[in-house]
């Protein structure tokens, strides 16, 4: 007697379809699902583990706590779907459509979404630790409070994404596009997001601890009180980017351009800013002690109440500076490029002199 088509056994119902799976061998092959169409079919709780959906059709499906662990779901359309609860673990859901599918709470680490379509698709509070989203379109999601530690975002498509208080520990972004995303309060340490496009993204509050940024353009995004210590800022664009009171301290921000940037009351203690371009920028208030900017360009910026104690300023450009209240107390000035009229305003204002030779 031949088995029965699991197409059939499927379109009787989910209790026929996991009673079959039950009786299955051990030793049984996975029943294959391919090219199937089963939109919008009603699906809850249904077992489809390891099972072959290939090119399937499951768009508008419920498949509300399913199990597809170590299915195949390769360019299939899971469009609209509800996916909430759902176990995904280390699923292939390479080049699938899951645009405005709903995967709230899913668990599905070690999964494999590269080049898959997620466009405004719902990932509140899943877990896709170690999963890959390379090359993916998660333009519009809302990944608010999800985990995604370690997980390979690289060249994907992030643009208007929501990740506030997201778990994105070591997560890869490299050359991704974050233009507009909300990253407020996520946890982005040791991350790497090189060569980023992160124009007005929202960092607020969030956590980057050591995490790298070369060549990242943040042009107006918003750092207003990130943690960045020891973080590698290196030849990114921070231009007219606000950083209120943010931590970078022992950060690396060699060659990094923060024209117009607002920095007031931010701590740089002990940053290595060389060649850094502070083209008017407000740095109010801001703790300079012990950094390096060596050749930096401070010109027209706005140091008034700044620390810059032990710092080194040599062949700095300080011209058109505000300093009133500027402290330089054991600061390095040798060949640095002074207001015409600092000596004046250092009789005038409390400006502790620095080493000028």
């Amino acid at each position: 007697m031949l088995p029965p088509s699991p197409i059939i056994v499927i379109m009787q119902g989910v209790a026929e379809w996991n009673h079959w799976r039950r009786l299955q061998t051990a030793t049984a092959a996975a029943p294959e699902l391919r090219e199937a169409l089963l939109i919008r079919a009603q699906l809850p709780r249904i077992n489809l583990s390891q099972v072959d959906s290939c090119i399937s059709n499951f768009s508008g499906a419920n498949l509300f706590k399913a199990n597809l662990t170590e299915a195949s779901f390769y360019t299939a359309n899971l469009s609209q779907a509800r996916l909430d609860w759902a176990e995904l673990h280390g699923v292939d859901m390479r080049e699938a459509n899951l645009r405005e599918a709903s995967l709230l709470r899913v668990q599905a680490q070690h999964t494999n979404f590269a080049m898959a379509d997620l466009h405004g698709s719902n990932l509140r509070e899943a877990n896709f630790n170690d999963s890959n989203f390379c090359e993916a379109s998660l333009a519009d999601v809302d990944g608010c409070m999800a985990h995604m530690n370690h997980c390979n975002f690289s060249d994907a498509n992030l643009q208007n994404s929501l990740f506030y208080t997201a778990d994105l520990r070591q997560a890869n972004f490299r050359q991704a596009n974050l233009t507009a995303a909300d990253f407020r309060e996520a946890n982005l340490t040791q991350a790497n997001l090189e060569d980023i496009n992160g124009r007005n993204t929202s960092f607020a509050r969030a956590i980057l601890d050591r995490a790298i940024l070369i060549g990242a353009v943040l042009k107006r995004a918003n750092l207003t009180m990130a943690s960045l210590a020891l973080t590698i800022l290196n030849q990114a664009n921070l231009s007219n980017a606000r950083m209120k009171k943010a931590i970078l301290s022992q950060a690396s921000l060699v060659g990094t351009t923060l024209c117009r940037a607002q920095l007031q009351n931010s701590s740089l203690e002990r940053a290595d800013c060389r060649q850094a371009v502070f083209r008017e920028a407000n740095l109010e208030h801001v703790n300079f002690q012990g950094a390096n900017l060596s050749r930096a360009n401070l010109w027209g910026a706005n140091l008034q109440g700044a620390c810059l104690m032990d710092a080194d300023l040599s062949h700095a450009d300080l011209r058109h500076t505000t300093l009133i209240g500027t402290d330089f107390s054991g600061a390095t000035l040798t060949g640095a490029q002074l207001p015409n009229d600092y000596l004046l305003r250092a009789r005038n204002a409390p400006i502790a002199m620095g080493r000028t030779a």
